[in-house]
């Protein structure tokens, strides 16, 4: 219950703080005369990075019969690899007018979306000894996919500073999809190789928690069109998913079994272009 719950106030909030941006973002040409009036812009980019390894736990519980100790808790903890991911997307934003000479910056506001796909998270050594075993360790692999939307606030020097070059930066917060397919978590040591202990169901979603700062350059090509390149650090809260029980005969059943990420980090480099519709 406290998962559904947690899952429904992120997207509350996610989709509370969209409805406000977009009210805001176009605030600029319903609002009072005294308000400077500016641009609207749509952007399309790609680009990619990698993700920093976050720690990584699976739990269940393994229902082996008395005569073998009964129930054994299994709970393993460890750390996963890096890995690099591909991603493409898109925005649409509202620039204000540069309302004062000696102030050579632009605030503007974006609604953004973009998807994230090839990471695969392989924790190594997910370990979870007890007093029954001196070692049972696995290892457990989580493809992931990943749509994120934020709300981001930008900050642009004007052409005035920098001729056709227009430096920016930029903050943003939302919410992140993370897809699960084909999870895996092979038992290493003592060694059970071929058995994926999430076989009756290898898939899961959970909602993250998603910010991210970017900074980057412009290079006008027209009065209406520029390219751009940026840097963006993608922060993603910790998810939790819900993977099938190990159904296989021979092997003891267990419970489903639970797996959490810790927050991950992405490190991302993009190219893109934008037009003033």
């Amino acid at each position: 219950m406290e998962r559904v719950t947690g899952k429904m106030a992120l997207k509350t909030v996610a989709g509370c703080v969209l409805a406000l941006s977009a009210s805001a973002a176009f605030s600029g040409t319903m609002g009072p005369a005294s308000v400077s009036a500016g641009r609207v812009y749509l952007g399309v980019f790609g680009g990619g990075g990698a993700v920093t390894g976050p720690d990584m736990r699976q739990s269940a519980t393994a229902f082996f019969i008395e005569a073998q100790g009964g129930p054994l808790a299994v709970d393993g903890k460890g750390s996963s690899r890096s890995s690099s991911t591909g991603m493409i997307g898109g925005h649409i934003g509202y620039a204000w007018n540069n309302m004062s000479s000696y102030f050579p910056l632009t605030p503007a506001v974006e609604l953004e979306g973009y998807y994230m796909g090839g990471v695969e998270l392989k924790g190594h050594e997910i370990s979870s000894d007890t007093v029954r075993l001196d070692a049972h360790d696995f290892l457990v692999t989580l493809p992931q996919k990943t749509g994120v939307f934020l709300v981001n606030a930008v900050l642009n020097s004007d052409n005035t500073a920098f001729g056709r070059f227009r430096p920016y930066v930029g903050v943003g917060i939302g919410s992140a999809v993370v897809s699960v397919s084909g999870a895996s978590s092979i038992q290493i040591s003592p060694p059970e190789p071929g058995l994926n202990h999430f076989n009756a169901h290898t898939s899961d979603t959970d909602v993250a928690f998603a910010a991210q700062p970017k900074i980057g350059v412009h290079f006008d090509v027209n009065p209406r069109t520029n390219v751009f390149v940026e840097y963006r650090y993608l922060y993603l809260s910790s998810t939790h998913y819900t993977f099938g029980s190990t159904v296989v005969a021979g092997h003891a059943a267990t419970s489903p079994w639970l797996a959490t990420t810790k927050s991950q980090s992405y490190n991302m480099g993009t190219i893109g272009i934008q037009f003033d519709l």
